[in-house]
């Protein structure tokens, strides 16, 4: 599935910016953790957005590691959901590889079988569950 993933639009951001600090001098150690420069990735419940405008603006980092130690350069994250490919869309407009796991996943009796391979046993009460 990941081959028929489609490209998302990215946009690069400058992270103090958003921040809404200066950057430390060159060559200058960072401490790690909650700072100035990351506050604005942190949830902050007196600050959510109300509007669509508002969660329209917000920017939204997908890799949560980044800012806690440092930020990479160029920072990109995903552009607005405008800007993005369209989710929903119909059959016709998608590729053939799309199409076929679209007709796949539409038919009830591939979904119950599939599920049913899914959730065999192999040894029953001594199975681990593993996600890879």
């Amino acid at each position: 599935l990941k081959q028929q993933k489609r490209e998302h639009k990215k946009k690069e951001i400058e992270p103090f910016k958003e921040g809404g600090c200066q950057p430390p001098p060159s060559g200058s150690l960072v401490p790690l953790g909650e700072r100035d420069d990351n506050r604005w990735l942190q949830y902050d419940s007196t600050n959510l957005p109300k509007t669509q405008a508002q969660w329209e603006s917000t920017t939204f980092v997908d890799k949560t590691h980044w800012g806690f130690y440092t930020w990479p350069k160029p920072m990109l994250t995903y552009a607005p959901a405008e800007e993005q490919p369209p989710l929903g869309r119909k059959r016709e407009d998608m590729s053939e590889g799309e199409a076929i796991i679209f007709d796949h996943f539409t038919n009830q009796e591939f979904v119950d079988k599939l599920i049913g391979f899914l959730s065999l046993e192999d040894r029953k009460g001594r199975d681990k569950f593993s996600n890879r």
